[in-house]
């Protein structure tokens, strides 16, 4: 339980530092103004709102966006509807079925006519062929109506199709909208699938009273009647299973992509594919291409949105002046009485020299940070003689590509010194030199240093 408990709180630690960055395409501005920061080692998703998918492809940096869900099958299904071609098929099945038609009706003419010069015992049988022929002409007549009714599936599929893939809806509302104002709706859809349903119900019924027509021909004895019925039976029947399949494909179309013109999921892209903030690095950029399905994105100049990276330990280096608050004990000699000359002046007390400086310091979103420093720095009394020293201390970081550092802290390094165990002022000494009477040693100052840093901007492939 312990265990389970723990994989449980780390991965609801590891879900604080997944990040989703949201543009929307419709505003052209970022969800969030605070969407600037993100913490080192963490995952960054991006996702693009308020963008007809159907209509519209992605590229960032570089890369083709993995879509949630099956949109891109979908969007191929969308596109392979040729719905000029399918309507054309459709026409010429319901042109062939209407010259069926006709021909039954030349039947049943000939039937009429028979039935007038029929002797007494044929008849009867001749009379019930042309009863069944005309029930036959009425029944195709009324299939003819509702298949060519039908035929309204496939006109509102492209309807339906060309407002989809027009990348002005933006949003599931507008698109609805859009939709709405070409007739295309829920009792629309509804609407067609009752024309669909009265289309099959006339073909069975057409179909019924071609076998009885048939059967009525043969009993009559009317071989020729009977195979010109049995043949008209069966390219009606050839052209009802092509209009059947495209009506009821298209029907199924609409309704499926109707649902999904709705879902808000289907205007939005999202990168699955997360990029994962490294260690060192201090910004991270994303260039954002969006065009048509169809379009060559090679050459449209991308959006561009830079974040910055928080967390992790960051070194820059300066050089700089650096001002000690410290300088050398000065001695003369009074006749051969040792004298000290005293620090009046600013400049006597302090001394200037040039730093190279290392600072640490917690990376920042912002323009300023606060880190610790550590330096050499070089004291020039002469050009020949230069006095080497250390510092060590804290900085306040100011600026992120340039940074102004100021530092301050605690400085060791050598100055002049009275050789204590030899020397005291105001003591006689005989033949002493001056220069004899100091030692270089190591000692502790306040110090101050104002420097500049430079970066290089260096740009991290992400694999």
């Amino acid at each position: 339980m312990k265990r389970l408990l723990f994989f449980l709180l780390f991965g609801a630690g590891q879900t604080l530092y997944a990040q989703i960055i949201t543009y929307d395409y419709l505003s052209s501005t970022y969800k969030s103004r605070e969407t600037r920061c993100v913490h080192q080692d963490s995952t960054i998703g991006y996702r693009i709102i308020n963008l007809n998918t159907f209509a519209k492809k992605v590229l960032i940096n570089g890369r083709m966006i993995n879509l949630s869900t099956d949109r891109p099958a979908e969007i191929a299904t969308l596109f392979r509807i040729k719905t000029d071609d399918e309507q054309t098929e459709a026409n010429k099945k319901l042109a062939d079925t209407q010259k069926q038609i006709t021909k039954m009706d030349e039947v049943k003419k000939e039937a009429n006519d028979n039935e007038k010069a029929a002797a007494a015992p044929k008849k009867t049988f001749v009379a019930r062929e042309a009863g069944q022929l005309d029930a036959l002409v009425v029944a195709c007549l009324d299939y003819y109506r509702k298949a060519n009714k039908a035929k309204k599936i496939l006109e509102d599929q492209k309807l339906l199709a060309t407002t989809m893939t027009d990348g002005t809806h933006y949003t599931e509302r507008m698109m609805e909208q859009a939709l709405r104002d070409r007739g295309i709706t829920k009792a629309a859809i509804d609407t067609l699938k009752t024309k669909f349903d009265a289309f099959e119900d006339a073909y069975e019924k057409a179909n019924e009273q071609y076998t009885k027509a048939f059967n009525a021909a043969i009993d009559a004895g009317d071989k020729d009647h009977a195979a010109r019925i049995k043949d008209a039976q069966e390219q009606v029947r050839t052209n009802y299973e092509g209009l059947e399949k495209q009506y009821g494909d298209a029907l199924m179309n609409i309704t499926d992509f109707f649902l999904k013109a709705l879902n808000p999921a289907n205007y939005a892209f999202i990168s699955t594919d997360r990029i994962f903030v490294q260690d060192d690095i201090d910004e991270l950029e994303f260039y954002v291409q969006v065009g048509g399905l169809n379009e060559d994105l090679s050459g449209k100049k991308p959006f561009k949105k830079t974040l910055r990276v928080s967390g992790g330990l960051k070194i820059d280096y300066s050089v700089g002046p650096v001002f000690k608050f410290i300088s050398d004990d000065k001695f003369y000699l009074n006749g051969d009485t040792l004298k000290q000359r005293d620090k009046v002046k600013f400049a006597e007390t302090v001394a200037p020299g040039i730093a190279s400086m290392m600072h640490v310091y917690k990376r920042t979103c912002g323009y300023a940070a606060i880190g610790g420093m550590f330096g050499i720095n070089a004291d020039f009394k002469e050009l020949t003689d230069v006095n080497l020293g250390f510092l060590f201390g804290g900085s306040a970081i100011l600026g992120r590509s340039q940074k102004v550092i100021v530092s301050t802290g605690v400085s060791y390094s050598n100055v002049n010194r009275l050789k204590t165990k030899e020397y005291s002022v105001g003591s006689v000494y005989k033949d002493a030199k001056i220069e004899s009477v100091t030692e270089r040693v190591l000692r502790p100052s306040f110090f101050v240093s104002f420097s500049l840093a430079i970066s290089r901007r260096n740009v991290v492939k992400i694999d």
